[in-house]
């Protein structure tokens, strides 16, 4: 990689912008200013030596009584001066002259102020002509548009200068711009790749501008950086694994194999082992041991160099100790749980005498549905413990009704039929079974929409709903009741298969699964 083009220092660079637009700027205006002066000089020398000349060649011809000569004189000299308006020779009037000659349209403009140059005026001149017996007035006017023009000519070529001079130099402005983007982009390349061939490209930098600066103390870090990078990485992949490992971990046993892989291969040991026991363990020369301060009485045994290990020895102390520590936890809270759920489900198949085993056979036939179906390993717990609990409302029925060997009337029908909103109710206020609820309320609906407590259709019923119905169906028509006989599972899939469709009872993807694992679920039927 090659330094890019070098830079103008952008301070320097901006004073030297400003203060040469200023320059010119201040340059224009003196210069404008001084040629609307000589404009103005050269104006007025000829307009006196012209009225001057007026002024003579009429006091002669006055004198003379040649008005009609004066006249031609007059009107002459309009067609020669491209700027005077009119000639008048009047006595007392200017509205009374006794000689004009004038142009057309000459009063077009306004009467000059103070400084006639401001804009297009008239410009009048005016002196006594001595003669006898009453002196007259002589008065010229001139136009200033002319010299107006011409000033303003000269203003906009100082304007367009000024303008050629400020686009040259935002075009430079961008260009440094350009460069120095370019020199910071090189600088944030180097410090992106991280390498030591990256850093010394920085060391070409030479200028003694902003930048520098920049660049030392990006090399003044790099090698305080990069002493810490190879720990940090070490760290990081060894968090990273070991948290990794406790939760994909079975046991204690399972994530101290797992563990003891990971230490070996990440920081290159000969040998790794967790002992558990109330003593320390006897240890050969060259081993390490760490005792873990939150698991009591377990012991790691490290054989191997490590490099940097004193740095790292009681962070990987904790990491380890706090992840089996959760490993643990986890364990404990996951039976205490499970042991639970099925507490409620032995409660709820006691209310009735053939129901035993019931909700715990429903459980696994969906999870066999679940797992042929690749749903994920959070959905499938939720169908095991959906299945085990989907009767929980069933505690909120006479039992006179539920052990009833007759057929129910359709008024004890509908008590049962609110089972699954008891269900709800009963597990709402538990918040780790938020996910369960869908299932315990929908688990009796049917895709033509004939089902309860809702008659939702086939889209609209959560699909692990749809899978413990299916297995629901299942297990209780392979079930003896007093009410009615036992169906074989052939006859079973053949009623499933009748009634599989989005406008029927049971989603076909679900029933097409059964099919599949027909034999599994045999298995788990015969163990009634």
């Amino acid at each position: 990689m090659q330094f890019p083009v070098k830079s103008i220092s952008g301070k320097v660079f901006l004073f030297f912008t400003l203060i040469t637009i200023l320059i010119f700027v201040i340059l224009g205006t003196y210069v404008t200013q001084l040629f609307k002066q000589q404009l103005k000089t050269e104006f007025l020398i000829r307009v006196n030596a012209e009225f001057q000349l007026i002024k003579g060649t009429s006091n002669v011809e006055i004198k003379d009584y040649d008005y009609f000569y004066l006249y031609k004189f007059f009107s002459y000299f309009l067609q020669k001066e491209p700027d005077a308006l009119y000639l008048r020779i009047y006595e007392f009037s200017p509205s009374s002259p006794l000689i004009k000659a004038e142009k057309e349209n000459w009063n077009k403009l306004p009467w000059c102020t103070k400084d006639f140059l401001e804009r297009p005026c008239i410009l009048t001149k005016k002196e006594l002509i001595k003669t006898n017996p009453v002196p007259l007035n002589l008065e010229i006017a001139y136009s200033t548009e002319r010299l107006y023009t011409k000033l303003k000519n000269i203003k906009e070529t100082f304007l367009e200068f000024e303008l050629v001079l400020f686009i040259a130099m935002i075009l430079l402005v961008l260009l440094n711009i350009h460069l120095l983007k370019s020199r910071i982009k090189f600088i944030v390349s180097s410090v992106k790749s991280w390498k030591k061939e990256g850093i010394k490209t920085l060391t070409t930098q030479t200028e003694n501008d902003e930048l520098t600066s920049l660049t030392d103390s990006i090399k003044e870090m790099y090698d305080e950086i990069e002493k810490e990078r190879k720990i940090d990485r070490l760290l990081l992949n060894l968090t990273t694994k070991i948290l990794k490992a406790s939760a994909n971990s079975s046991g204690v046993l399972d994530f101290f194999n797992e563990v003891s892989s990971i230490l070996k291969n990440e920081l290159k040991l000969d040998y790794v082992k967790f002992v558990r026991d109330y003593t320390p363990p006897p240890i050969k020369k060259g081993q390490k041991v760490i005792k873990l301060k939150e698991n009591p009485h377990t012991y790691i045994v490290l054989e191997g160099d490590v490099p940097c290990w004193n740095e790292i020895k009681d962070i990987v102390k904790n990491i380890i100790d706090s992840a089996l520590l959760s490993v643990t936890e986890r364990k404990k809270g996951e039976h205490l749980f499970m042991s639970t759920i099925l507490a409620l489900a032995n409660a709820i198949d006691a209310m009735s005498p053939w129901t035993k085993g019931h909700s715990e056979r429903v459980a696994k036939i969906a999870v066999e549905i679940g797992e042929t179906l690749g749903l994920p390993e959070e959905t499938i717990r939720n169908l095991q413990i959906g299945g085990i609990l989907h009767d929980i409302g069933k505690l909120g029925i006479p039992c006179s009704i539920l052990n009833k060997p007759e057929p129910l009337t359709p008024e004890e029908y509908e008590k049962i039929k609110q089972h699954p909103i008891i269900g709800y109710k009963i597990l709402s206020p538990i918040q780790e079974l938020r996910d369960v609820l869908p299932i315990v309320l929908y688990h009796h609906e049917r895709c033509n929409g004939s089902g309860y407590p809702e008659g939702l259709k086939c889209d609209e019923i959560p699909l692990p709903a749809k899978i413990v119905a299916v297995a629901d169906v299942i297990e209780a028509m392979t079930t003896e009741r007093p009410y009615k006989k036992a169906y074989s599972f052939e006859d079973v899939l053949s009623y499933l298969k009748e009634n599989a469709g989005k406008d029927k009872l049971f989603d076909p993807e679900i029933v097409k699964a059964v099919d599949t694992i027909s034999e599994k679920l045999k298995k788990i039927l015969k163990r009634k």
